[in-house]
């Protein structure tokens, strides 16, 4: 994700001085302020274990795909939605739900009537954190995965993979500057891009 203040480039600088301390690799990392899951992913490859914390939702939904996440996803509660899903192979089947709910109708919710200029245009606070087209296309992919959670078609695997890929996808088309506290005046050209749900 795009984000101020990501620890990105700390990596190497955090593992060199933890392994200054610490001999062993069996041991518990612990990423407190996890954000955007960028160190404890990094070191999930490294240790056996991964405790992240943080007190953002979103990040919960990072952390709890990226760290938690490390089986194969069958999504098989959806195949009478996508029968293709039933012949395609482990591997194709993230990407085809991606495709599906990339395609989805779009409805008026929740992020197009508090994001959007087409719904907040002329109220106290005008808002443009998305274009029209993205905020219900988001709203339509979190309404039918809320559904399909309802309904049990999704394992919590399924489901946090799927929340975690339209969070990714959702803030390549944000009209910010990298921080969510303030909008641009104008569509940027990134924000005007359709929005495309990609395997997280």
């Amino acid at each position: 994700m795009n984000y101020i203040g990501s620890k990105l480039s700390l990596l190497q600088f955090l593992e060199q001085s933890i392994n200054s301390v610490v001999s062993e690799k069996n041991y518990i990392f612990s990423d407190l302020f996890a954000w955007t899951w960028i160190v404890g992913r990094y070191f999930k490859e490294k240790w056996h274990k991964v405790i992240a914390n943080d007190i953002q939702y979103y990040s919960f939904v990072l952390n709890r795909n990226y760290i938690q996440n490390h089986h194969d996803l069958h999504f098989s509660g959806l195949f009478e939605i996508i029968p293709d899903l039933l012949i395609a192979d482990i591997s194709d089947r993230k990407m085809m739900v991606c495709e599906y709910l990339s395609d989805l109708k779009w409805k008026k919710g929740f992020v197009y009537k508090n994001y959007c200029l087409g719904w907040t245009k002329g109220k106290d606070f005008e808002r443009m954190y998305f274009s029209d087209e993205n905020g219900m296309k988001c709203d339509a992919i979190s309404q039918i995965l809320e559904k399909w959670k309802k309904e049990k078609k999704l394992s919590d695997d399924e489901y946090y993979f799927l929340k975690a890929s339209l969070l990714e996808s959702i803030d390549k088309v944000a009209n910010t500057a990298s921080v969510y506290w303030a909008f641009l005046k104008k569509l940027k050209k990134s924000a005007l891009k359709p929005l495309i749900v990609k395997s997280a």
